[in-house]
């Protein structure tokens, strides 16, 4: 399911009758918040649905697959999602 298909599965399922622009709207607001969190460090949860996050991935010593030689790989910060087991219910 990609963006557009969110938005108009979205539509179908709610009860004030949004536009699909005041739908899309709400959409990137939501995606907006929860991406400016992550990027502050800090973590956000949605009951019955799942956890967004961030985790600090330490300096390791990797492989260049085309020459095979070593390689530093620098410390990282990642997003994760961790989802609850009631989606699949």
């Amino acid at each position: 399911m990609n963006k557009r298909q969110l938005i108009d599965d979205a539509i179908t399922l709610n009860e004030r009758n949004l536009s699909k622009a005041d739908m899309a709207e709400a959409l990137d607001c939501l995606l907006n918040s929860i991406a400016g969190e992550l990027r502050a460090g800090g973590k956000v949860e949605l009951k019955n649905f799942g956890a967004f996050g961030t985790k600090v991935r330490s300096a390791r010593t990797g492989r260049n697959p085309q020459t095979g030689e070593s390689m530093q790989i620098p410390e990282k910060t990642v997003a994760f999602c961790k989802l609850s087991s009631k989606i699949l219910e």
